[in-house]
C-alpha cells in the first residue's frame, strides 16, 4: 500500500509542478492555442505512465521494454519543449500549434504501436525458442549429472566425451528428433540407475554409452538436414 502510494505521488509529481507553474505564470485567461499545448504536454507525459500496460513480461522484457520507455521519454521531452514554446508564443489562431503537435503525436503513436507489435512477435519467438530447447537442456543437464557421478576414470572420460558430443549436437528439437531424444533420455536414465547401483564399470554401462554415442551422432546429422 505504501509503495503504491509513493509510486502514484512520484508519477504525479510532474503534473503537480507543471500545473502550479502554468497557472501561476499564465493564469486561466488564455487563448485556445495555449490550452491545446497544455493538453498535449499532459498527453505526452501520460504516455510514459501507460507504457507498463504495454510492456512485455518475458525473461527478456527489460531489453524489449527499454525501447518503449526511451521513445516515450523522447516524445515527452520533445513535446514539452514544443508545448512550452507554443504556450509562450500563444498565437490567436490554433492551426499551427494543433497541426504540429498532432503530427508529432501521430508519428509517435505509429512508432509505439509498431514497436509494441514487434515486441510481442519477438516475445512469442523467444518463448517458442525456449520451449524448443527446454527438452534438450534437461537432457544435457541430466547427462552432466550422471557424468559427475562416475568415479571410474575410463568410464568418466568416455561419458564426458559423449556429454560434449550431445552439448554440441544442436539445441533444437524437431519432429524428426523427438524419438531420438526420447531414446537418448532413456539411455541416460539407464546409465544413471547402473551408476547409482555401483555398477558403473559393468558391460551394460559400456553398451549404453556406445549406443548413446551413436544416437547423438544420428541426432546431429538429422538436425543438420532438418529445416
Amino acid at each position: 500500500m505504501k509503495t503504491t502510494l509513493l509510486k502514484t505521488v512520484f508519477a504525479l509529481l510532474f503534473v503537480i509542478v507543471f500545473n502550479i507553474l502554468f497557472f501561476l505564470l499564465c493564469g486561466t485567461n488564455n487563448p485556445t492555442s495555449v490550452w491545446i499545448s497544455y493538453g498535449f504536454v499532459h498527453v505526452a507525459y501520460f504516455t510514459i505512465l501507460v507504457i507498463p500496460a504495454m510492456s512485455s513480461k518475458g525473461q527478456d522484457s527489460f531489453y524489449l521494454n527499454a525501447v518503449l520507455y526511451n521513445q516515450a521519454i523522447a516524445y515527452f521531452l520533445l513535446e514539452l519543449v514544443l508545448g512550452i514554446v507554443c504556450i509562450i508564443w500563444a498565437p490567436e489562431k490554433i492551426v499551427w500549434p494543433l497541426v504540429i503537435q498532432s503530427v508529432l503525436w501521430v508519428i509517435y503513436a505509429t512508432i509505439l504501436i509498431g514497436n509494441s507489435w514487434a515486441n510481442e512477435v519477438t516475445e512469442q519467438s523467444l518463448a517458442k525458442r525456449t520451449q524448443d530447447i527446454t527438452p534438450f537442456m534437461e537432457m544435457v543437464s541430466e547427462l552432466k549429472k550422471v557424468t559427475m557421478m562416475i568415479n571410474d576414470h575410463e568410464i568418466n572420460t568416455e561419458a564426458t566425451k559423449i556429454y560434449e558430443a550431445l552439448y554440441y549436437s544442436g539445441s533444437r528439437q524437431t519432429s524428426a528428433t523427438i524419438q531420438l531424444d526420447s531414446d537418448i533420455s532413456n539411455l541416460i536414465n539407464a546409465v544413471k540407475v547402473k551408476v547409482r547401483q555401483g555398477d558403473e564399470n559393468c558391460d551394460e554401462v559400456r553398451q549404453y554409452l556406445k549406443k548413446l554415442s551413436g544416437l547423438i551422432e544420428e541426432r546431429k546429422v538429422t538436425l543438420k538436414y532438418s529445416h
